[in-house]
């Protein structure tokens, strides 16, 4: 190879060359420099899944794929991370999901489904199962019919601003909210512990609606007395009972008491400084 001077810029410049490399005058006429091989990109490691771009014209043309799983022939088959709009996205997508597996799967779970599992898991019975229910299982279930605007959305994609909107809810009583917001906190610790979540949105939730509870106020021994006193009065007895044995007034949709009730046992074998109940 000789070297040669360029008749434009008075250059050196190999007799080789199709350009000049320092002001890029031609110096074969009719000849373009030959296209530069293309180097392959870098492989990726065996079993950290793929990125592959989808024919057509879509919004989210570069799919992710990993391998969860070996077919019955011994070939490893794969599911679908997501779609997304651009290679850089996809490769962060990857990315993270490699530094930390999960099951894609239970990414892909509805609210619904996450509250059947955890209803389930929580108290050994499906939601629909026959038989006795016990509060706690009707206050969940009650919570959940509030929440009815989240029951067909993916729980990893639904935010805490979703959760909020729920929980801003004037038509609702504090103590439902509250009954909603514990139902949040045990749903997202399961999806949690099961990885179906990758944060706890239910930690950034709170109830601003003020408290609207009546709180009781305690009779006093005076008043307490002064029954006793009247207690062959109409009525008197009967709210001597209410004290005494703590029963809400709800107790008399199932009928009048009978003598020898456990409802008047209660009221004669528990202690007045113990049992003593609030008035309204």
């Amino acid at each position: 190879m000789a070297l040669t001077t360029c008749p434009e810029c008075s250059g050196k410049v190999s007799d080789k060359a199709y350009s000049c490399p320092h002001c890029g005058f031609p110096l074969r006429s009719g000849a373009s420099a030959p296209r530069k091989a293309k180097s392959p990109g870098k492989r990726r490691r065996n079993g950290t899944g793929t990125i592959v771009k989808l024919s057509g014209a879509r919004r989210k043309p570069f799919q992710v794929r990993v391998n969860t799983r070996i077919d019955e022939w011994g070939y490893p088959r794969y599911d679908v991370l997501g779609n997304f709009p651009d290679r850089v996205s996809a490769d962060i997508a990857l990315a993270e999901y490699n530094r930390e597996p999960y099951s894609v799967g239970n990414r892909k779970k509805t609210f619904l489904q996450v509250f059947q599992d955890w209803y389930k898991w929580k108290y050994k019975t499906a939601v629909d199962a026959p038989g006795k229910k016990t509060s706690s299982q009707y206050c969940a279930l009650a919570a959940f019919k509030h929440c009815e605007q989240l029951h067909n959305r993916i729980m990893p994609d639904i935010s805490a601003l979703d959760l909020q909107q729920i929980l801003d809810r004037e038509d609702l009583s504090h103590s439902m909210l509250e009954h909603i917001k514990t139902l949040f906190n045990q749903m997202y610790r399961y999806a949690l512990q099961f990885d179906i979540v990758a944060k706890n949105c239910a930690e950034f939730v709170r109830i601003g609606k003020e408290d609207d509870t009546e709180s009781g106020i305690p009779f006093t021994d005076e008043e307490i007395q002064k029954l006793w006193d009247h207690k062959d009065e109409p009525f008197v007895d009967t709210i001597l009972i209410y004290i005494y044995s703590g029963w809400r007034i709800s107790i008399w949709r199932n009928g009048p008491l009978q003598a020898g009730s456990r409802t008047a046992t209660v009221a004669t074998g528990r202690s007045r400084s113990t049992q003593r109940s609030t008035r309204w």
